[in-house]
């Protein structure tokens, strides 16, 4: 005589091979499900208490060089104070001061992005120094991109950022990029 299928299948469920299997996989989603929470309710960032003062502000200025590479201008906005100022140094060019969120995306769109679409950073050395609420970031790097001409263009760069931490965050108040371009090429004649 047949066993009816549904008693076969509520056996199978009870004689499990290898519960300790299933019940670690139960326990690794839910570890899981609760990381992600945790990750979200941070603003998607796990640069938490963690971190020193000066290795919180090193991976804010990290993070922040990655939003320039993206070119996404609202994760750049978040990096900075409302009433902050960025200064952009070319000798070649008349040097650009901006301030104010809105006014710090225009510099990056029409400064920065024209000149280097898609910016790479490389041979990034920086220093962090942090004093109370306030901290320091000198930093120098080779950036290498493409104009909007299609033109490959790099410039040795040297940053100096002043962040301030507010409600919890270090937030930018001053950047300084100092713009060295290599000598044009002379000439094919």
């Amino acid at each position: 005589m047949m066993a009816c299928p549904q008693a076969r299948h509520s056996a199978m469920l009870g004689q499990a091979k290898h519960p300790r299997v299933i019940l670690a996989l139960c326990v690794f989603m839910v570890v899981a499900i609760a990381a992600v929470a945790i990750f979200e309710s941070s603003n998607g960032s796990f640069t938490g208490s963690s971190l020193s003062p000066s290795g919180q502000v090193q991976a804010d200025y990290s993070s922040h060089l990655l939003n320039i590479h993206s070119m996404n201008d609202s994760a750049i906005e978040h990096d900075y104070a409302s009433s902050a100022s960025i200064q952009f140094a070319d000798p070649n060019e008349s040097t650009g001061n901006y301030t104010g969120l809105t006014n710090i995306t225009t510099a990056f769109q029409a400064d920065m992005y024209v000149n280097f679409v898609l910016p790479i950073f490389s041979h990034t050395n920086s220093t962090v120094k942090v004093t109370g609420n306030q901290a320091t970031v000198d930093s120098s790097f080779l950036i290498q991109g493409y104009n909007t001409d299609g033109n490959a263009l790099s410039a040795q760069v040297s940053t100096h950022v002043v962040y301030v931490h507010q409600g919890g965050d270090w937030l930018i108040s001053y950047e300084v990029w100092n713009f060295t371009f290599p000598p044009a090429p002379p000439p094919s004649g």
